[in-house]
């Protein structure tokens, strides 16, 4: 199995960061959107001076000046953090998941996707839902770690390259006991991915399986007491900053050894109460798509 090469640009073979031009427009475009919310509106005049700031490391510079967002705030005040952006995302690119000559199955997605992609959304046993899929007959199958351990125990028949589990914001990633247990349920690797409230690409583990390597183009990760905190630059609807994810661990920036120099976080579990109310409020996120 080779890394899905639709994902290049994450998995990046230096440590080279997005050019700067379009990467300070993402963050000037995302501070504006924050300081329209009203979570934001009483520290607009701090948005709008690191705003002008004529390069991202300057404009990082002011960057702890931001207090980090407690997940908990954010999910039960969402309306709080609505910004005046009123366009629709985007749906998020099949390619995301890999690449698109396979056939790629979303069971029960919180977001929109783009065709080749086929989603599996409706409300139904998920008996029926397993058949249906299976009718589709997937190359990889795509679903949150609780939904692919219910799954793995219908006729839902074993997809022809990988398992991909899909984890929201504060969401418990797969134990290595649940990762083998697919492995032998299904026959074919299993991957994870870290994705956010619109479905946005966080970051994604390669071949090696070890960590997960950031996606920069659509999020800025940092570390507070071993806390993992990260901004979105896509999620212009609900823009926040420096989100506490309840995922601790550890980023790093050392050659993975499938030979990408890109960043690579270590995630371990996350803190145990969020995890529903994340779920609920990804739920609300899809239906206002």
């Amino acid at each position: 199995m080779t890394i899905p090469w639709a994902l290049e640009h994450l998995f990046s073979r230096t440590a080279a960061a997005p050019s700067i031009e379009p990467e300070l427009a993402r963050w000037r475009t995302l501070l504006q959107r924050a300081s329209e919310s009203p979570y934001y509106s009483t520290e607009k005049a701090f948005f709008e001076n690191a705003a002008g700031r004529s390069s991202v490391c300057a404009l990082r510079q002011h960057w702890e000046a931001v207090r980090p967002l407690p997940l908990s705030w954010f999910v039960e005040n969402p309306q709080a953090f609505r910004s005046g952006f009123r366009k629709v995302l985007p749906a998020q690119a099949s390619s995301t998941f890999w690449d698109t000559k396979s056939r790629i199955a979303l069971v029960h997605p919180w977001f929109r996707t783009e065709k080749p992609a086929q989603t599996f959304a409706k409300r139904e046993p998920l008996a029926d839902t397993a058949k249906r899929v299976n009718s589709f007959r997937p190359d990889i199958i795509v679903a949150t770690p609780r939904l692919l351990m219910r799954m793995a125990r219908t006729t839902l028949a074993e997809p022809a390259r990988a398992i991909v589990a899909i984890h929201g914001p504060g969401t418990a990633l797969l134990r290595e006991d649940e990762r083998d247990l697919l492995w032998q349920r299904f026959k074919v690797p299993v991957y994870q991915q870290l994705r956010g409230f619109q479905g946005e690409l966080l970051a994604a583990e390669c071949d090696a399986q070890v960590g997960f390597h950031a996606n920069r183009e659509l999020a800025y990760w940092e570390t507070r007491q071993q806390e993992l905190l990260y901004t979105s630059l896509f999620d212009l609807r609900h823009p926040v900053l420096r989100l506490a994810t309840g995922w601790y661990g550890d980023l790093e920036t050392s050659r993975c050894a499938c030979g990408c120099l890109s960043p690579r976080i270590f995630p371990y579990e996350r803190q145990t109460a969020l995890r529903r109310a994340t779920e609920l409020y990804s739920s609300a996120v899809m239906t206002c798509n």
